[in-house]
């Protein structure tokens, strides 16, 4: 619908930018200003070594990172092998037996890749996450990610907000077809609220960095289908609990171990118009 008043004003100016300003116009009117709530997001890695021996049991641990954090969920691509997670330092642990990966942890086959949990975890800086895992069916090495947003401190940015009037849809990529790719700049902030990627295997695997402040999202090389779903599935989007905040023309940059011509890993993101 066109706004009558936006008609009047423009008249006499370009068509093209007489329609962009009542587009704008009329985008205006539809939208409420709003607080948006921005996190610096972060992915633990752990590593589970399996070797392919049915009901082997083994230990794995995520890196102790030097923040506090809060662990919303997670992602594996284990099948059916079953877990008991512990928070290392004070031993506490997240079930009495040994739970079904899939109960606990989201997967690129299913209709929600990131799994998150009823209740968040608080991980304390230099704390690690343990899992007992028993391989159940034979599987070879895993992985599992935790997906988590850092509380800020004296290096690291926690929760912010950003005053948000006027935005479109946006999207931003990555061309997988070289081990190092950046998305192009966008002159205006834009909110990253999650990803899709046509990567075929979690055998490919990268770590994703703010290009101005070199801040990663991972301390390891992760599989990118622990940061995106996956095109095909039933929910190819991995949405994303709060969105990460790229400021005006900074880029995001994403370094995989192998180049795959024709695959990209896409951001589903909010420009913000004012």
């Amino acid at each position: 619908m066109r706004n009558d008043y936006a008609r009047f004003r423009y008249q006499g100016a370009p068509v093209e930018l007489a329609n962009q300003r009542e587009q704008d116009t009329d985008i205006a009117l539809i939208q409420q200003p709003r607080n948006v709530t921005h996190s610096q997001i972060f992915w633990f890695n752990m590593a589970v070594p399996f070797t392919g021996v049915a009901s082997e049991l083994i230990s794995a641990y995520t890196e102790p990172e030097g923040f506090d954090s809060v662990v919303r969920g997670g992602w594996s691509d284990a099948t059916v092998a079953r877990a008991r997670i512990i928070e290392s330092r004070s031993e506490r642990e997240w079930s009495s037996v040994y739970i079904p990966t899939r109960a606990q942890f989201g997967n690129s086959s299913e209709v929600a890749p990131l799994f998150y949990w009823g209740t968040p975890v608080l991980l304390e800086a230099r704390d690690q996450l343990r899992a007992d895992w028993i391989n159940s069916n034979s599987e070879p090495a895993r992985t599992a990610c935790f997906y988590a947003e850092i509380i800020g401190n004296d290096k690291h940015v926690g929760d912010r907000q950003i005053r948000v009037r006027r935005s479109q849809s946006f999207w931003l990529q990555f061309d997988l077809s070289r081990t190092t790719s950046t998305t192009s700049p966008v002159n205006s902030d834009v909110l990253i609220w999650g990803a899709v990627t046509n990567a075929e295997t979690s055998a490919i695997t990268g770590r994703i960095f703010n290009e101005s402040t070199n801040y990663a999202w991972s301390s390891q090389a992760i599989p990118l289908h622990a940061m995106a779903g996956v095109d095909g599935q039933v929910q190819p989007v991995m949405r994303y609990h709060r969105p990460y905040l790229l400021p005006a023309n900074v880029k995001m940059r994403a370094e995989i171990n192998t180049a795959i011509t024709g695959q990209y890993f896409t951001f589903l993101c909010e420009r913000i118009l004012q």
